[in-house]
């Protein structure tokens, strides 16, 4: 604009054109000055409206990026989670897998020892004939009606009845093991008498056997349910006597002193709970017995007590 302004100055002075050509541009000049000024007037305001926007652009570029960045923490926070709940997932698969596993073992173990435990108590029972009998209703035959005949019979039916003899099936021979498991089980059932005599054909058949002083505890334990106190001490006197080095030393010490109370006979029980003090000091029973002589002792201290007055 400047650069016409001067070119018509240049120009009307040195004669180029004439005034009268020279009032069309003077007027446009006019014109185009009124309107820079109307522009430059509204420059700051443009200028104000333009730094407006950028601001609000740039307020809004922050947001959006503030944005970005916490759906780019949500995304790798849903990825941790995915993948830990993969993890996971494939652990508890593993770990079901492995209990499936150990289920199935277990239960073929616990098949596998069901059938050996029924395969000896059909020993067992076929050793000491404890399989059921046939019911009396299934074996007898019904009487004959009242006025009628009995069946005849040839001699031949009868010499052959006379022949038959029931069969019985040999015994198989049970293991030590076994034959103790028997008499324990019957002890266990509070059967005293049968356990007894079962324990007491252990000992004897199975003398080498290292349940032996077991068996003989367990036949004083008999006595002592019936109240044979006399007959059980015997029975522990034996454990403690020929088998000292034995597993139910202790208990057969710790019985007898009990036996002995129950006989009246405390001086001897605690002599018993003393000598099971010297032998088994370490023993879980010595405790009992440490409490039971304290008891024999203060009952002792209060009869000759009663019997001073």
């Amino acid at each position: 604009m400047k650069h016409a302004i001067l070119t018509l100055l240049v120009c009307l002075l040195f004669g180029c054109v004439s005034k009268t050509e020279f009032q069309p541009y003077q007027e446009s000049v006019r014109d185009l000055e009124v309107e820079t000024d109307r522009l430059e007037k509204r420059l700051p305001k443009i200028e104000k409206e333009i730094e407006r926007i950028l601001g609000a652009v740039r307020s809004d570029q922050a947001d959006i990026k503030a944005d970005l960045i916490d759906v780019r923490m949500e995304i790798q926070t849903l990825r941790g989670e995915l993948s830990s709940g993969m993890h996971e997932r494939e652990q508890a698969g593993q770990a079901r897998q492995s209990m499936e596993e150990s289920v199935a073992l277990q239960l073929g173990y616990l098949q596998q020892q069901m059938e050996t435990t029924e395969a000896r108590l059909a020993r067992i029972e076929d050793y000491f004939g404890l399989k059921p009998l046939p019911s009396a209703k299934a074996t007898t035959k019904s009487p004959p009606r009242q006025g009628s005949a009995p069946p005849a019979t040839t001699g031949r039916e009868e010499k052959s009845a006379a022949l038959v003899v029931p069969a019985t099936p040999p015994k198989k021979e049970l293991s030590a093991e076994e034959a103790y498991e028997m008499a324990y089980h019957l002890f266990k059932s509070n059967e005293n008498e049968a356990a007894r005599k079962a324990l007491d054909q252990f000992v004897h058949r199975y003398p080498e056997s290292s349940l032996v002083d077991n068996a003989l505890f367990w036949m004083g334990e008999t006595y002592y349910r019936t109240e044979d106190y006399e007959s059980a001490v015997l029975k522990y006197q034996q454990v403690v006597k020929e088998y000292p080095k034995g597993s139910k030393g202790p208990d057969a010490l710790l019985k007898m002193g009990y036996a002995l109370e129950k006989m009246n006979e405390p001086v001897a029980a605690v002599a018993a709970m003393e000598k099971l003090l010297k032998v088994y000091p370490k023993a879980p029973q010595a405790k009992l017995a440490t409490r039971k002589i304290e008891q024999l002792r203060s009952g002792q201290a209060g009869t000759k007590k009663d019997a001073s007055n």
